[in-house]
Formats: structure tokens, C-alpha cells, sequence
């Protein structure tokens, strides 16, 4: 199945079924659910331009997908319609953040963005954002870059730097607000050369967190002696047992962390926000 660029010109401004049985948009071409499409841009400041002050009117323009975020399917085929049949599902979803999985995460479990204090000193001082803000200071946009176009129809935005860490605040703090991974196994990023107990992320990876040590839900029951556990996806890593500990599992060799296109499942750090605390 191919669906090219010139087929997608001149789209009316408006929703537009993906997978209508009659061709897309008109087209001829039709996309059955089995097709797994690209996925569109979730990030912190981008999500606050599409939004744009509640207007909801810049998704297709500051999307890296064009106008497929203005693409739907029909619920009615997809097996959820037929459980809801069924079942009551929680089916609205109320975000504690902007942007994506990983900081809403971590909003889930503590309220709070990770932090990374002077990471204009750090490893990771090429992923602070550039912004523009307005005269009270508030965020406005993510800095255009030089050669970005004068209007989305001539062509997607370009940013000056589009980065994992805001710039720092009034307190010098910067923030985590994109996708980055947690200090201790298992992580996205393998443990540096020299560490023999294989229990951390290499700490000169731009994309490694320091250990956060703000409260999280699970520092609060654990206070109360109350017990709790963590359901996550794509997990495969063997639990702990009476023979062997939370840490012996760790330790443990995980061909894959993260899913590909190419790779199967396995464990997503990003959906394992606890694992980033102390």
C-alpha cells in the first residue's frame, strides 16, 4: 500500500477519516487499521504551540507529520468498541503535563517534573531548550532557526534547539519535561564501561537523569507501611525472588530496553517513572 506526497495535496481543512473503506480523503487508497501509520510529535513545548492558548488550531501546523494529526479512524471496528459493549472504560484521559508519556509519568507518581540541577555543566547542556517568551516572562515558542520558513505551508518548523530540558528558572533549576532516562538499571542507556556492578545508566550519556530525590507516591506508602507494586508494559525482565533480589535482577542482561520497529518489546523505561528516584 502507498499513499504519496502529491496525493495528500490540498486537503480540505478539516478531519479526515484514515481508514474510510472508500479511500482516504478521496483518494482511492485505503488504509486498513492493520497498518501501523507513523506517530506524531509529543513533546513538551510543542504540545503548548498546538494547543495555543486553547484555540486548538495549530496541531497540523507544528506537528512533524503534517496533516496525519488531523486524521482519525472509525472506533466502531476497533476491538475496544466491543468491550465497551460490554464493560464501562475509563475512556477520558485528563494530562498532568504537556507533551509526552514520560513527563506525564512522572506527574502520575509524584506531581512534579524531574529535575536537573546545573546541567548548563553537564553532559546534557546541548539538550536545553531554546525559547521565546513574552515581557512577564512566560513561554511563548521554541526559538525558530535561522533557516526554518517563513510559514508552515512552505514547509515544517525548525527550532533553534528543540531539547530535553527547559531553561533554568528564577531558582537556577533546570527541568526534564522530554523523554530522557532514568539513573539506574534498567535504563535506556547501558552502564558506563567501568562500572562493574552494573546497576546505572552512564551518567555521560546527554540523555541520563541525575537520581531524582523529590517524593513520589510510592516514598509516601512506603512511609505508611502500606505495599504497592508497579504495572508496566513490555516488561520481560525475570522478577525478583526469595532466591534472588531486586538488585540481583537488575543486574540481570536485557538484550533490548527499548521497542523499535525492528526490535520486539521489551522494557520502556520511560513508563518506569519510580525507577529514576532514589
Amino acid at each position: 500500500m502507498t499513499l504519496s506526497q502529491a496525493q495528500t495535496m490540498g486537503f480540505a481543512n478539516k478531519p479526515f477519516q484514515i481508514d474510510d473503506p472508500n479511500g482516504l480523503n478521496g483518494t482511492g487508497v485505503a488504509v486498513p487499521q492493520s497498518v501501523v501509520t507513523r506517530d506524531l510529535v509529543h513533546r513538551f513545548y510543542n504540545n503548548q504551540m498546538q494547543i495555543n492558548g486553547g484555540a486548538n488550531d495549530k496541531f497540523a501546523a507544528y506537528s512533524d507529520a503534517g496533516s496525519l494529526s488531523m486524521g482519525y479512524y472509525d472506533g466502531s471496528k476497533m476491538a475496544m468498541w466491543k468491550l465497551a459493549q460490554q464493560y464501562t472504560l475509563a475512556d477520558n484521559f485528563f494530562m498532568g503535563a504537556f507533551g509526552g508519556s514520560f513527563l506525564n509519568h512522572q506527574y502520575l507518581v509524584c506531581a512534579c517534573a524531574p529535575q536537573y540541577p546545573n546541567a548548563d555543566a553537564s553532559p546534557a547542556k546541548g539538550s536545553i531548550s531554546a525559547i521565546d517568551v513574552d515581557g512577564n516572562g512566560n513561554f511563548t515558542r521554541l526559538t525558530p532557526a535561522a533557516n526554518a520558513p517563513a510559514s508552515v505551508l512552505s514547509g515544517p518548523a525548525k527550532y533553534l534547539n528543540d531539547g530535553n530540558l527547559t531553561p533554568k528558572d528564577a531558582a537556577g533549576m533546570y527541568y526534564a519535561v522530554n523523554t530522557m532516562q532514568p539513573a539506574f538499571q534498567p535504563s535506556g542507556n547501558a552502564p558506563a564501561s567501568g562500572d562493574a556492578s552494573g546497576l546505572y545508566a552512564d551518567p555521560a550519556k546527554a540523555n541520563t537523569l541525575p537520581a531524582q530525590t523529590q517524593a513520589t507516591i510510592a516514598d509516601r506508602l512506603d512511609a505508611k507501611k502500606v505495599s504497592w507494586a508497579w504495572y508496566a508494559a513490555a516488561g520481560r525482565s525475570p522478577p525478583p525472588t526469595a532466591a534472588r533480589s531486586i538488585t540481583a535482577a537488575c543486574r540481570i542482561s536485557r538484550p533490548i530496553i527499548s521497542r523499535s520497529t525492528t526490535t520486539p518489546a521489551s522494557i520502556l523505561p520511560s513508563r518506569r517513572p519510580i525507577a529514576a528516584s532514589t
